[in-house]
Protein backbone atom coordinates (compact mmCIF):
# COMPACT_ATOMS: atom_id res chain seq x y z
CA UNK A 1 0.00 0.00 0.00
CA UNK A 2 2.53 2.10 1.17
CA UNK A 3 4.09 1.76 -2.74
CA UNK A 4 0.89 3.17 -4.16
CA UNK A 5 0.53 5.88 -1.92
CA UNK A 6 3.55 7.23 -2.70
CA UNK A 7 2.97 7.03 -6.44
CA UNK A 8 -0.42 8.62 -5.82
CA UNK A 9 1.46 11.22 -4.36
CA UNK A 10 4.53 11.71 -7.33
CA UNK A 11 1.88 11.97 -9.74
CA UNK A 12 -0.50 14.48 -7.70
CA UNK A 13 2.58 16.23 -7.08
CA UNK A 14 3.88 16.52 -10.55
CA UNK A 15 0.59 17.16 -12.17
CA UNK A 16 -0.94 20.05 -9.99
CA UNK A 17 -1.52 23.13 -11.59
CA UNK A 18 0.11 24.94 -8.52
CA UNK A 19 3.32 23.89 -9.74
CA UNK A 20 4.78 26.74 -11.05
CA UNK A 21 8.56 26.43 -11.38
CA UNK A 22 9.92 24.28 -14.21
CA UNK A 23 10.79 20.46 -13.56
CA UNK A 24 14.61 19.62 -13.77
CA UNK A 25 15.11 17.93 -16.32
CA UNK A 26 18.77 16.07 -18.30
CA UNK A 27 17.41 18.17 -21.15
CA UNK A 28 14.14 20.39 -21.87
CA UNK A 29 11.05 18.64 -22.99
CA UNK A 30 7.73 20.14 -23.93
CA UNK A 31 5.93 18.77 -20.99
CA UNK A 32 7.53 20.85 -18.50
CA UNK A 33 6.28 23.84 -20.16
CA UNK A 34 2.89 23.33 -19.72
CA UNK A 35 2.27 26.03 -16.71
CA UNK A 36 4.40 29.01 -18.81
CA UNK A 37 2.36 31.53 -19.69
CA UNK A 38 3.94 31.00 -23.21
CA UNK A 39 3.95 27.45 -23.18
CA UNK A 40 5.56 26.94 -26.82
CA UNK A 41 7.86 29.89 -26.94
CA UNK A 42 9.41 29.19 -23.85
CA UNK A 43 10.21 25.91 -24.49
CA UNK A 44 11.64 26.19 -27.87
CA UNK A 45 13.42 29.18 -26.54
CA UNK A 46 15.10 26.58 -23.77
CA UNK A 47 15.73 23.77 -26.66
CA UNK A 48 17.60 26.18 -29.28
CA UNK A 49 19.65 27.66 -26.25
CA UNK A 50 20.02 24.04 -24.86
CA UNK A 51 21.50 23.02 -28.56
CA UNK A 52 23.85 25.68 -29.02
CA UNK A 53 25.25 25.30 -25.96
CA UNK A 54 25.76 21.66 -25.91
CA UNK A 55 25.98 20.84 -29.14
CA UNK A 56 27.75 17.41 -28.51
CA UNK A 57 24.74 16.37 -26.42
CA UNK A 58 23.56 12.81 -27.04
CA UNK A 59 20.06 14.29 -26.42
CA UNK A 60 20.50 16.97 -29.38
CA UNK A 61 18.52 14.21 -32.24
CA UNK A 62 15.45 13.94 -29.56
CA UNK A 63 15.49 17.92 -29.00
CA UNK A 64 15.07 18.56 -32.67
CA UNK A 65 12.43 16.01 -33.40
CA UNK A 66 10.47 16.98 -30.67
CA UNK A 67 10.50 20.95 -31.71
CA UNK A 68 9.88 19.68 -35.28
CA UNK A 69 6.47 17.63 -34.19
CA UNK A 70 5.91 20.77 -32.22
CA UNK A 71 6.33 23.13 -35.38
CA UNK A 72 3.50 20.52 -37.01
CA UNK A 73 1.37 21.04 -34.19
CA UNK A 74 1.58 24.44 -33.82
CA UNK A 75 1.21 24.42 -38.22
CA UNK A 76 4.40 26.52 -38.34
CA UNK A 77 5.53 25.60 -41.74
CA UNK A 78 8.85 27.23 -41.89
CA UNK A 79 9.67 26.31 -38.15
CA UNK A 80 8.74 22.71 -38.91
CA UNK A 81 10.95 22.98 -42.59
CA UNK A 82 13.80 24.29 -40.61
CA UNK A 83 13.88 21.47 -37.98
CA UNK A 84 13.53 18.31 -40.53
CA UNK A 85 16.58 20.10 -42.29
CA UNK A 86 18.61 20.44 -38.60
CA UNK A 87 17.34 16.81 -37.80
CA UNK A 88 18.52 15.28 -41.16
CA UNK A 89 21.85 16.92 -41.51
CA UNK A 90 22.72 16.40 -37.75
CA UNK A 91 21.20 13.01 -37.13
CA UNK A 92 20.53 11.21 -40.57
CA UNK A 93 21.46 7.65 -40.01
CA UNK A 94 20.03 7.55 -36.38
CA UNK A 95 16.29 6.70 -35.24
CA UNK A 96 14.77 10.34 -35.54
CA UNK A 97 16.35 11.23 -39.00
CA UNK A 98 15.60 7.89 -40.44
CA UNK A 99 11.98 8.35 -39.56
CA UNK A 100 12.07 12.30 -40.68
CA UNK A 101 13.46 10.89 -44.28
CA UNK A 102 10.93 8.27 -44.56
CA UNK A 103 7.92 11.06 -44.31
CA UNK A 104 8.64 12.36 -47.62
CA UNK A 105 5.63 11.85 -49.30
CA UNK A 106 7.12 11.22 -52.70
CA UNK A 107 10.94 10.34 -54.70
CA UNK A 108 10.69 13.79 -56.09
CA UNK A 109 9.84 15.79 -52.74
CA UNK A 110 12.94 13.96 -51.00
CA UNK A 111 14.86 14.79 -54.54
CA UNK A 112 13.96 18.60 -54.27
CA UNK A 113 14.93 18.45 -50.35
CA UNK A 114 18.67 17.47 -51.18
CA UNK A 115 18.97 19.34 -54.12
CA UNK A 116 20.05 22.71 -52.41
CA UNK A 117 23.06 20.63 -51.02
CA UNK A 118 24.34 19.99 -54.68
CA UNK A 119 24.85 23.58 -55.62
CA UNK A 120 28.11 24.39 -57.03
CA UNK A 121 27.53 27.87 -55.79
CA UNK A 122 27.72 26.46 -52.04
CA UNK A 123 30.92 27.52 -50.62
CA UNK A 124 31.18 25.06 -47.46
CA UNK A 125 32.20 21.74 -49.70
CA UNK A 126 34.15 20.49 -47.26
CA UNK A 127 35.45 17.06 -46.00
CA UNK A 128 32.81 17.67 -43.19
CA UNK A 129 30.07 18.65 -45.77
CA UNK A 130 30.86 15.23 -47.52
CA UNK A 131 30.81 12.73 -44.40
CA UNK A 132 27.43 14.09 -43.23
CA UNK A 133 26.16 13.86 -46.98
CA UNK A 134 27.47 10.52 -47.52
CA UNK A 135 25.27 9.31 -44.01
CA UNK A 136 22.21 11.24 -45.62
CA UNK A 137 22.52 9.24 -49.18
CA UNK A 138 23.17 6.45 -47.66
CA UNK A 139 20.27 6.45 -45.16
CA UNK A 140 17.69 8.11 -47.70
CA UNK A 141 18.21 5.02 -49.78
CA UNK A 142 17.64 2.45 -47.28
CA UNK A 143 14.43 4.40 -45.92
CA UNK A 144 12.98 5.58 -49.34
CA UNK A 145 15.03 3.19 -52.05
CA UNK A 146 16.62 5.19 -54.95
CA UNK A 147 13.91 6.33 -57.25
CA UNK A 148 14.88 10.13 -56.25
CA UNK A 149 18.41 9.49 -57.59
CA UNK A 150 16.86 9.39 -61.58
CA UNK A 151 18.27 12.50 -62.85
CA UNK A 152 21.77 12.05 -63.92
CA UNK A 153 23.14 15.39 -63.06
CA UNK A 154 22.05 14.45 -59.30
CA UNK A 155 23.29 11.24 -59.31
CA UNK A 156 27.00 12.04 -60.77
CA UNK A 157 27.17 14.51 -57.41
CA UNK A 158 25.48 11.83 -54.98
CA UNK A 159 28.04 9.29 -56.71
CA UNK A 160 31.14 11.29 -56.24
CA UNK A 161 30.41 12.45 -52.56
CA UNK A 162 29.75 8.56 -51.66
CA UNK A 163 33.06 7.94 -53.79
CA UNK A 164 35.44 10.46 -52.10
CA UNK A 165 34.17 9.19 -48.36
CA UNK A 166 35.05 5.49 -49.34
CA UNK A 167 31.78 4.15 -49.20
CA UNK A 168 32.07 1.19 -51.52
CA UNK A 169 29.47 -0.54 -51.66
CA UNK A 170 27.14 2.32 -52.29
CA UNK A 171 29.21 3.42 -54.82
CA UNK A 172 28.86 0.51 -56.39
CA UNK A 173 24.88 0.92 -56.45
CA UNK A 174 25.01 4.15 -57.35
CA UNK A 175 27.47 3.15 -60.55
CA UNK A 176 25.48 0.22 -61.37
CA UNK A 177 21.97 2.76 -61.26
CA UNK A 178 24.24 5.53 -63.42
CA UNK A 179 25.18 3.37 -66.17
CA UNK A 180 21.55 2.28 -66.29
CA UNK A 181 19.90 5.91 -66.98
CA UNK A 182 22.39 8.05 -68.35
CA UNK A 183 22.05 7.46 -72.66
CA UNK A 184 25.48 7.33 -74.40
CA UNK A 185 24.71 10.95 -75.98
CA UNK A 186 24.30 12.39 -72.94
CA UNK A 187 26.97 14.95 -72.11
CA UNK A 188 27.47 13.80 -68.76
CA UNK A 189 28.54 10.26 -69.92
CA UNK A 190 31.63 10.65 -70.57
CA UNK A 191 31.82 12.43 -67.63
CA UNK A 192 30.57 9.44 -65.61
CA UNK A 193 33.81 7.53 -67.73
CA UNK A 194 36.05 9.73 -65.63
CA UNK A 195 34.58 9.99 -62.50
CA UNK A 196 33.96 5.95 -62.40
CA UNK A 197 37.52 5.20 -63.58
CA UNK A 198 39.31 3.68 -60.88
CA UNK A 199 42.75 4.04 -62.40
CA UNK A 200 42.58 7.62 -61.69
CA UNK A 201 43.77 8.76 -58.56
CA UNK A 202 42.34 12.05 -57.21
CA UNK A 203 44.37 14.76 -58.68
CA UNK A 204 44.10 13.40 -62.09
CA UNK A 205 40.03 12.82 -61.94
CA UNK A 206 39.95 16.15 -61.02
CA UNK A 207 42.20 17.57 -64.09
CA UNK A 208 40.37 15.10 -66.08
CA UNK A 209 36.83 16.47 -65.28
CA UNK A 210 38.02 19.91 -66.38
CA UNK A 211 39.18 18.64 -69.45
CA UNK A 212 35.63 16.65 -70.28
CA UNK A 213 33.20 19.36 -69.53
CA UNK A 214 34.78 22.73 -68.78
CA UNK A 215 32.65 25.30 -66.78
CA UNK A 216 29.80 22.77 -66.66
CA UNK A 217 27.89 23.17 -62.88
CA UNK A 218 28.09 19.22 -62.69
CA UNK A 219 31.28 19.30 -63.50
CA UNK A 220 32.36 21.91 -61.29
CA UNK A 221 30.80 20.16 -57.90
CA UNK A 222 32.24 17.08 -59.00
CA UNK A 223 35.74 19.03 -58.46
CA UNK A 224 34.77 20.50 -55.61
CA UNK A 225 33.86 17.29 -53.82
CA UNK A 226 37.29 15.36 -55.13
CA UNK A 227 39.18 18.40 -54.07
CA UNK A 228 38.25 18.20 -50.16
CA UNK A 229 40.21 14.84 -50.79
CA UNK A 230 43.67 16.55 -51.68
CA UNK A 231 46.54 17.62 -49.40
CA UNK A 232 47.77 20.80 -48.47
CA UNK A 233 50.39 20.33 -50.96
CA UNK A 234 48.19 19.84 -53.69
CA UNK A 235 45.73 22.00 -53.39
CA UNK A 236 48.83 24.74 -53.46
CA UNK A 237 49.66 23.15 -57.20
CA UNK A 238 49.09 25.61 -59.85
CA UNK A 239 47.01 22.92 -61.80
CA UNK A 240 44.33 23.07 -58.78
CA UNK A 241 44.85 26.92 -58.26
CA UNK A 242 43.70 27.92 -61.91
CA UNK A 243 41.22 25.12 -61.61
CA UNK A 244 40.03 26.79 -58.82
CA UNK A 245 39.99 30.93 -59.97
CA UNK A 246 38.25 29.18 -63.49
CA UNK A 247 35.06 28.22 -60.42
CA UNK A 248 34.90 31.60 -59.16
CA UNK A 249 35.14 34.18 -62.02
CA UNK A 250 32.93 31.88 -64.33
CA UNK A 251 30.12 31.81 -61.17
CA UNK A 252 30.66 35.50 -60.93
CA UNK A 253 32.28 35.23 -57.30
CA UNK A 254 35.05 37.64 -58.26
CA UNK A 255 35.67 39.02 -54.94
CA UNK A 256 36.20 35.40 -53.92
CA UNK A 257 38.11 34.80 -56.92
CA UNK A 258 40.93 37.30 -56.01
CA UNK A 259 42.97 35.46 -52.95
CA UNK A 260 43.16 32.34 -55.16
CA UNK A 261 44.54 34.36 -58.23
CA UNK A 262 47.29 36.33 -55.99
CA UNK A 263 48.30 32.81 -54.64
CA UNK A 264 48.36 31.31 -58.42
CA UNK A 265 50.19 34.49 -59.65
CA UNK A 266 53.26 33.56 -56.77
CA UNK A 267 53.47 29.40 -58.60
CA UNK A 268 52.92 30.94 -62.42
CA UNK A 269 53.00 34.25 -62.82
CA UNK A 270 50.92 34.59 -66.66
CA UNK A 271 49.49 36.87 -68.52
CA UNK A 272 46.32 35.49 -68.85
CA UNK A 273 45.87 34.76 -64.99
CA UNK A 274 47.49 38.54 -64.90
CA UNK A 275 44.15 39.48 -66.99
CA UNK A 276 41.86 37.79 -64.22
CA UNK A 277 43.02 39.46 -61.46
CA UNK A 278 42.72 42.77 -63.01
CA UNK A 279 39.31 41.96 -63.76
CA UNK A 280 38.01 41.04 -60.83
CA UNK A 281 39.49 43.81 -59.19
CA UNK A 282 37.81 46.32 -61.72
CA UNK A 283 33.94 43.96 -60.63
CA UNK A 284 34.42 45.23 -56.80
CA UNK A 285 34.99 48.84 -58.08
CA UNK A 286 38.86 48.84 -57.20
CA UNK A 287 39.48 50.32 -60.90
CA UNK A 288 42.97 52.11 -60.16
CA UNK A 289 44.44 49.01 -58.61
CA UNK A 290 42.62 47.36 -62.13
CA UNK A 291 44.14 49.05 -64.60
CA UNK A 292 47.76 49.05 -63.16
CA UNK A 293 47.29 45.27 -62.82
CA UNK A 294 46.35 45.36 -66.49
CA UNK A 295 49.01 47.61 -67.80
CA UNK A 296 51.38 45.66 -66.42
CA UNK A 297 50.71 42.96 -69.16
CA UNK A 298 53.19 43.57 -71.69
CA UNK A 299 53.02 39.98 -73.94
CA UNK A 300 50.22 39.47 -76.64
CA UNK A 301 48.10 38.02 -76.76
CA UNK A 302 46.49 39.33 -73.50
CA UNK A 303 47.92 42.77 -74.07
CA UNK A 304 45.92 43.82 -76.56
CA UNK A 305 42.49 42.85 -74.41
CA UNK A 306 44.01 45.15 -71.28
CA UNK A 307 44.61 47.55 -72.89
CA UNK A 308 41.04 47.87 -74.10
CA UNK A 309 39.75 47.52 -70.86
CA UNK A 310 42.19 49.93 -69.40
CA UNK A 311 40.16 52.03 -71.77
CA UNK A 312 37.11 51.25 -70.69
CA UNK A 313 37.73 51.64 -67.33
CA UNK A 314 38.83 55.64 -67.40
CA UNK A 315 35.93 56.35 -69.06
CA UNK A 316 33.62 53.90 -66.65
CA UNK A 317 32.17 57.39 -65.06
CA UNK A 318 30.48 58.72 -68.12
CA UNK A 319 29.73 55.64 -69.91
CA UNK A 320 27.82 54.73 -67.06
CA UNK A 321 26.14 58.02 -66.74
CA UNK A 322 25.21 58.20 -70.64
CA UNK A 323 23.97 54.92 -70.42
CA UNK A 324 21.56 55.08 -67.24
CA UNK A 325 20.44 58.41 -68.72
CA UNK A 326 19.18 56.24 -71.99
CA UNK A 327 18.01 53.71 -69.96
CA UNK A 328 15.70 55.80 -68.15
CA UNK A 329 13.96 57.04 -71.17
CA UNK A 330 13.68 53.89 -72.53
CA UNK A 331 11.95 52.57 -69.47
CA UNK A 332 9.67 55.26 -69.36
CA UNK A 333 8.60 54.71 -72.99
CA UNK A 334 7.98 51.45 -72.08
CA UNK A 335 5.70 52.16 -69.02
CA UNK A 336 3.62 55.22 -70.96
CA UNK A 337 3.32 53.38 -74.25
CA UNK A 338 3.35 49.15 -73.22
CA UNK A 339 -0.41 48.49 -74.38
CA UNK A 340 0.76 45.57 -76.85
CA UNK A 341 3.41 44.15 -78.11
CA UNK A 342 5.51 41.56 -80.39
CA UNK A 343 8.96 40.23 -79.57
CA UNK A 344 11.37 36.75 -81.19
CA UNK A 345 13.44 35.36 -78.13
CA UNK A 346 16.67 33.39 -79.75
CA UNK A 347 19.37 31.39 -77.64
CA UNK A 348 20.50 28.10 -76.60
CA UNK A 349 19.96 25.70 -74.08
CA UNK A 350 22.39 24.30 -72.07
CA UNK A 351 22.43 21.27 -74.35
CA UNK A 352 23.53 23.63 -76.93
CA UNK A 353 20.32 23.08 -79.08
CA UNK A 354 19.00 26.55 -80.32
CA UNK A 355 15.48 27.59 -79.52
CA UNK A 356 12.74 30.82 -80.75
CA UNK A 357 10.04 31.66 -78.70
CA UNK A 358 7.64 34.13 -80.48
CA UNK A 359 5.52 36.56 -78.37
CA UNK A 360 3.14 38.88 -78.88
CA UNK A 361 -0.31 40.43 -76.98
CA UNK A 362 -2.46 42.58 -80.02
CA UNK A 363 -5.89 43.22 -80.76
CA UNK A 364 -9.03 41.63 -79.54
CA UNK A 365 -7.06 40.43 -76.53
CA UNK A 366 -4.68 38.35 -78.64
CA UNK A 367 -2.10 35.93 -77.08
CA UNK A 368 0.25 34.26 -79.36
CA UNK A 369 3.07 32.38 -77.84
CA UNK A 370 5.40 29.89 -79.98
CA UNK A 371 7.89 27.97 -79.36
CA UNK A 372 10.73 25.76 -81.07
CA UNK A 373 13.52 23.84 -80.31
CA UNK A 374 16.14 22.61 -82.87
CA UNK A 375 13.78 23.63 -85.24
CA UNK A 376 10.82 21.62 -84.01
CA UNK A 377 7.39 23.02 -82.08
CA UNK A 378 6.78 22.61 -78.48
CA UNK A 379 3.97 24.67 -78.27
CA UNK A 380 1.81 26.89 -80.09
CA UNK A 381 -0.94 28.82 -78.29
CA UNK A 382 -3.12 31.70 -79.38
CA UNK A 383 -6.45 33.16 -77.85
CA UNK A 384 -8.47 36.06 -78.15
CA UNK A 385 -11.91 37.31 -76.44
CA UNK A 386 -13.52 34.19 -77.62
CA UNK A 387 -11.75 31.40 -78.16
CA UNK A 388 -8.38 29.63 -77.50
CA UNK A 389 -6.32 26.17 -79.07
CA UNK A 390 -3.39 24.99 -78.02
CA UNK A 391 -0.77 22.44 -79.43
CA UNK A 392 1.95 20.85 -76.93
CA UNK A 393 4.12 17.42 -78.24
CA UNK A 394 1.31 16.37 -80.36
CA UNK A 395 -1.83 17.33 -78.15
CA UNK A 396 -4.01 19.97 -79.61
CA UNK A 397 -7.35 21.34 -78.13
CA UNK A 398 -9.54 24.05 -78.75
CA UNK A 399 -11.13 25.93 -76.27
CA UNK A 400 -14.61 27.72 -76.98
CA UNK A 401 -13.62 30.42 -74.37
CA UNK A 402 -10.49 32.43 -73.68
CA UNK A 403 -10.08 31.13 -70.09
CA UNK A 404 -6.96 31.81 -68.59
CA UNK A 405 -3.84 32.86 -70.31
CA UNK A 406 -0.05 33.34 -69.27
CA UNK A 407 0.68 36.19 -66.93
CA UNK A 408 4.38 36.98 -66.74
CA UNK A 409 5.83 37.18 -63.29
CA UNK A 410 9.56 39.03 -63.33
CA UNK A 411 10.79 40.53 -60.25
CA UNK A 412 14.21 42.43 -59.94
CA UNK A 413 15.86 41.01 -56.37
CA UNK A 414 18.95 42.62 -54.83
CA UNK A 415 20.98 39.90 -52.62
CA UNK A 416 21.54 40.77 -49.37
CA UNK A 417 24.21 39.25 -48.57
CA UNK A 418 26.35 39.80 -51.35
CA UNK A 419 24.53 42.79 -53.63
CA UNK A 420 24.00 41.50 -56.54
CA UNK A 421 20.99 41.86 -59.12
CA UNK A 422 19.29 38.75 -60.04
CA UNK A 423 15.56 38.22 -61.86
CA UNK A 424 12.87 36.08 -60.95
CA UNK A 425 11.07 34.46 -63.64
CA UNK A 426 7.22 32.55 -63.70
CA UNK A 427 4.36 32.44 -65.14
CA UNK A 428 0.64 32.08 -63.75
CA UNK A 429 -2.27 31.61 -65.35
CA UNK A 430 -4.83 34.39 -64.52
CA UNK A 431 -7.26 36.37 -66.82
CA UNK A 432 -6.34 38.57 -69.53
CA UNK A 433 -7.32 41.91 -67.38
CA UNK A 434 -4.20 40.72 -65.33
CA UNK A 435 -1.76 40.85 -68.22
CA UNK A 436 -0.84 44.92 -68.15
CA UNK A 437 -1.02 44.89 -64.17
CA UNK A 438 1.74 42.20 -64.05
CA UNK A 439 3.94 44.57 -66.45
CA UNK A 440 3.24 46.84 -65.22
CA UNK A 441 4.50 45.96 -61.82
CA UNK A 442 7.65 44.71 -63.34
CA UNK A 443 8.55 47.89 -64.71
CA UNK A 444 7.74 49.87 -62.02
CA UNK A 445 10.46 48.09 -59.89
CA UNK A 446 11.81 50.77 -57.75
CA UNK A 447 15.52 49.55 -59.31
CA UNK A 448 14.24 50.62 -62.98
CA UNK A 449 11.92 53.92 -62.03
CA UNK A 450 14.45 56.14 -60.10
CA UNK A 451 18.22 57.33 -61.46
CA UNK A 452 19.40 56.20 -57.98
CA UNK A 453 18.05 52.23 -58.20
CA UNK A 454 18.95 52.01 -62.11
CA UNK A 455 22.32 52.73 -61.23
CA UNK A 456 22.63 50.74 -58.59
CA UNK A 457 21.22 48.15 -61.12
CA UNK A 458 23.73 48.95 -63.39
CA UNK A 459 26.56 48.70 -61.14
CA UNK A 460 24.96 45.24 -60.33
CA UNK A 461 25.92 44.21 -63.75
CA UNK A 462 29.69 45.78 -63.72
CA UNK A 463 29.97 43.24 -60.33
CA UNK A 464 28.95 40.59 -62.44
CA UNK A 465 31.88 40.84 -65.09
CA UNK A 466 30.40 43.27 -67.74
CA UNK A 467 31.46 47.02 -68.63
CA UNK A 468 29.79 49.66 -70.55
CA UNK A 469 31.23 50.81 -73.63
CA UNK A 470 31.04 54.30 -75.57
CA UNK A 471 27.65 54.95 -77.10
CA UNK A 472 27.55 54.70 -80.97
CA UNK A 473 25.25 56.00 -83.47
CA UNK A 474 24.15 53.51 -85.69
CA UNK A 475 21.86 53.86 -88.51
CA UNK A 476 18.37 52.31 -86.65
CA UNK A 477 19.37 54.56 -83.08
CA UNK A 478 21.68 54.77 -80.61
CA UNK A 479 23.79 51.13 -79.74
CA UNK A 480 24.44 50.96 -76.14
CA UNK A 481 27.04 47.96 -75.68
CA UNK A 482 28.00 46.24 -72.66
CA UNK A 483 31.48 43.94 -72.85
CA UNK A 484 32.50 40.91 -70.77
CA UNK A 485 36.22 39.09 -70.79
CA UNK A 486 36.03 35.89 -71.96
CA UNK A 487 38.10 33.01 -69.60
CA UNK A 488 40.15 31.53 -72.08
CA UNK A 489 40.39 33.66 -75.58
CA UNK A 490 42.36 37.27 -74.94
CA UNK A 491 38.77 38.92 -76.41
CA UNK A 492 35.15 39.83 -75.39
CA UNK A 493 31.35 39.01 -75.05
CA UNK A 494 29.10 41.97 -76.44
CA UNK A 495 25.31 42.63 -75.20
CA UNK A 496 24.29 45.03 -77.56
CA UNK A 497 20.93 47.55 -77.09
CA UNK A 498 19.14 49.42 -79.84
CA UNK A 499 17.63 52.60 -79.02
CA UNK A 500 15.85 54.98 -81.33
CA UNK A 501 16.03 58.93 -80.66
CA UNK A 502 12.58 58.76 -78.71
CA UNK A 503 13.53 56.07 -76.30
CA UNK A 504 12.16 53.18 -77.66
CA UNK A 505 13.43 49.95 -77.74
CA UNK A 506 14.33 48.08 -81.10
CA UNK A 507 16.73 45.02 -80.11
CA UNK A 508 18.39 42.94 -77.84
CA UNK A 509 21.57 41.01 -78.87
CA UNK A 510 24.09 39.13 -76.97
CA UNK A 511 24.87 37.14 -73.61
CA UNK A 512 23.67 33.95 -75.30
CA UNK A 513 20.30 35.34 -76.19
CA UNK A 514 18.39 37.53 -78.45
CA UNK A 515 15.12 39.74 -78.72
CA UNK A 516 14.07 40.84 -81.82
CA UNK A 517 11.66 41.77 -84.05
CA UNK A 518 10.23 43.68 -81.06
CA UNK A 519 7.42 46.33 -81.24
CA UNK A 520 5.13 47.82 -78.72
CA UNK A 521 2.82 50.48 -78.20
CA UNK A 522 -1.16 50.55 -78.63
CA UNK A 523 -2.89 47.57 -79.78
CA UNK A 524 -4.39 49.41 -82.48
CA UNK A 525 -1.28 50.61 -83.98
CA UNK A 526 0.40 47.15 -83.99
CA UNK A 527 0.83 44.89 -86.99
CA UNK A 528 1.40 40.85 -86.12
CA UNK A 529 2.84 38.30 -88.07
CA UNK A 530 2.72 35.42 -85.53
CA UNK A 531 3.88 31.91 -86.75
CA UNK A 532 1.03 29.19 -88.08
CA UNK A 533 -0.13 26.75 -85.70
CA UNK A 534 0.98 23.18 -86.66
CA UNK A 535 -1.56 20.91 -88.98
CA UNK A 536 -3.19 18.87 -86.03
CA UNK A 537 -6.94 17.58 -85.15
CA UNK A 538 -7.51 20.01 -82.85
CA UNK A 539 -10.62 18.04 -80.37
CA UNK A 540 -12.87 20.70 -78.57
CA UNK A 541 -11.88 20.77 -75.16
CA UNK A 542 -14.13 21.65 -71.79
CA UNK A 543 -13.08 24.87 -71.02
CA UNK A 544 -13.10 24.00 -67.27
CA UNK A 545 -10.17 21.92 -67.52
CA UNK A 546 -6.93 23.93 -67.82
CA UNK A 547 -4.29 20.73 -67.82
CA UNK A 548 -3.19 21.30 -71.27
CA UNK A 549 -3.22 24.76 -71.03
CA UNK A 550 -0.86 24.91 -67.74
CA UNK A 551 1.17 22.33 -68.99
CA UNK A 552 2.22 24.53 -72.05
CA UNK A 553 2.75 27.50 -69.75
CA UNK A 554 5.18 25.38 -68.03
CA UNK A 555 7.05 23.73 -70.92
CA UNK A 556 7.66 27.27 -71.84
CA UNK A 557 9.05 28.48 -68.55
CA UNK A 558 10.98 25.62 -68.37
CA UNK A 559 12.97 26.91 -71.58
CA UNK A 560 13.01 30.33 -70.32
CA UNK A 561 14.39 29.53 -67.07
CA UNK A 562 17.25 27.02 -68.48
CA UNK A 563 18.04 29.37 -71.10
CA UNK A 564 18.36 32.13 -68.45
CA UNK A 565 21.39 29.89 -66.33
Amino acid sequence: MLKYALILLLSTLLLSPAVAQTPSFAYPIPEAYTQHPKPEQDYLRAALDFIQNNPASPYKARIIMDMHMLAVAMRNAPLAKQMRKLLIWNAPHGLYGSYVLSTFKTPQALHNFLLPYMNADRNDITPLFCKHMNFILASAIRMRGSDFLNDPPFLLKCAAIVDRMGNKPLHEKLVGLAKKIIKTDSPYHKLMGVCFDSSLDTLARIQAIEETLPADPVSIYLQMVYMTALTAEQQASGSILEIRSRHRIGQHRFTEALPILDQLLTVDDQSQYRFWAGWCQATGGNTAEAQATLKAIKHAPWRGPAQRLVKQLRQLPTHLAEHGEVFMAMLEDLRTDLDGFEMLVQGELPDGLPFDLYVAVGPDQSVYLHLTENGRVKVSYRSNAKTTKVFLDRHARQYATQGAIPIPRINIVQDAKTGRFFFQFGISAQPYDQLKPAITAALNSPWLTTPDGLSQWLVGMIQKGSFPAAIEQTPQGMRLKWITPQLDQPQFDQRQFIVDESGKLLSMVGSGMSITRLQYGPVKTLTLDPPNMPRASYVKADDANDTLRMAAFNRILKTVTAAMQ
